[in-house]
């Protein structure tokens, strides 16, 4: 949707309510006059869209303790952090972005901030692992990367209409699922065992979720 910039002639106790409220959303302050004005006016911005997506996100990650869900200054973008089970409990860093082009929904990066020369190539290791199981499951639908060190995936839009909340079951699903399979991954050892659970589970996951 396009934007044009406007000037408005604001008081300053109204701006200062404004700031007060974006700054709690985690949203610029336009942004947040846009949202105001649509929800006045019964409109759903896009804004808005993705600002309901990411609130229905968090409540269904509130379940999974070890879990925690982070709002970013983009209202596109918000970030899920995860404890990985490895000796002192690194931090996975789940970065979504919302998209809604080429057949997409949202675009996903994972990511480690870590020196362990042997973690990092074990995550390298889970990686492969998982784009084969996705190429193998779902074929040219999926375009999972390992771009130096991170797993980058576009998460696409199922070929039925699905809604909103139907978006944010899918992303939230599809992270539960790729934290649960590395978790299994790391706790057992990066072992045969671990690949055979991990392989399990993910079919498990293909028969109870929508693919995206």
């Amino acid at each position: 949707m396009a934007k044009k910039i406007y000037s408005l002639l604001l008081s300053d106790d109204v701006v200062e309510q404004v700031d007060n409220l974006a700054a709690k959303q985690g949203i610029s302050r336009s942004n947040m006059v846009n949202r105001i004005l649509g929800e006045h006016f019964s409109y759903s911005t896009p804004e808005k869209r993705m600002h309901d997506i990411f609130a229905e996100v968090e409540q269904l990650i509130l379940p999974h303790s070890t879990m925690r869900f982070s709002n970013m200054p983009s209202v596109s973008m918000a970030t899920i952090f995860s404890a990985l089970p490895y000796r002192y409990k690194p931090t996975v860093r789940y970065s979504v972005e919302l998209v809604d082009s080429d057949g997409c929904i949202a675009r996903l990066r994972v990511s480690l901030r870590s020196q362990n020369s042997d973690l990092l190539e074990g995550m390298k290791r889970f990686y492969a692992l998982f784009m084969q199981l996705e190429q193998d499951a779902l074929g040219q639908r999926t375009s999972g990367t390992d771009d130096s060190g991170r797993f980058v995936r576009l998460l696409q839009k199922p070929d039925d209409y699905i809604t909103d909340s139907q978006i944010a079951e899918c992303i939230t699903a599809y992270i539960n699922n790729f934290d649960e399979l590395l978790g299994v991954y790391f706790a057992q050892g990066c072992s045969k065992k671990s690949v055979h659970e991990i392989k399990r589970r993910y079919a498990k996951y293909l028969a109870e979720n929508i693919h995206v």
